[in-house]
């Protein structure tokens, strides 16, 4: 009798079909996989953002402490770049400066919001007059609507 006899009904090994159901269920998960790296970015984006807002909003709490006399001066709202003066690092502490420094650094930090450039407000709290509220704003590339932040302290 010969060992190696084979019914002819009878196949070993895999079949072009289920080669190819294989490879196409692979291809799902893959597809699955990169849909979540992709999200994974855009959040990791979105959380470097919010982070340099939180930066720059502690940015000019510092200033506004270091000249909490004038803690008034720096009331102001930024909308465009065109809307304020050159930066001079080197220049005394003084709100005019401070602030056009600020605003140099939303302009290199944050994308711009649905209007075209970042905006930030600082504005004397509606509760309490000794505080005061930030406010950034800022349009994501993956959002419908602006990102805001709002940070109320005193100096």
């Amino acid at each position: 009798m010969n060992a190696h006899s084979s019914s002819p009904g009878k196949m070993s090994g895999f079949t072009l079909l289920e080669v190819l159901v294989s490879v196409l269920i692979l291809a799902i998960g893959l597809l699955g996989l990169a849909g979540l790296l992709v999200q994974g970015v855009r959040f990791n984006h979105d959380a470097y953002l919010r982070s340099q807002g939180s930066a720059l909003a502690y940015e000019i709490t510092d200033r506004m402490r270091l000249n909490r006399a004038n803690a008034g001066d720096y009331v102001s709202e930024y909308v465009s770049r065109a809307d304020h003066d050159a930066c001079d690092p080197t220049a005394a502490s003084d709100a005019a400066n401070d602030l056009n420094c600020w605003y140099d650094q939303i302009d290199r930090t944050l994308p711009p919001n649905a209007n075209g450039d970042p905006s930030a407000e600082i504005a004397v709290n509606a509760d309490d007059a000794n505080q005061y509220d930030i406010t950034l704003r800022w349009t994501s590339r993956d959002e419908d609507g602006p990102t805001v932040i709002l940070y109320t302290f005193q100096p």
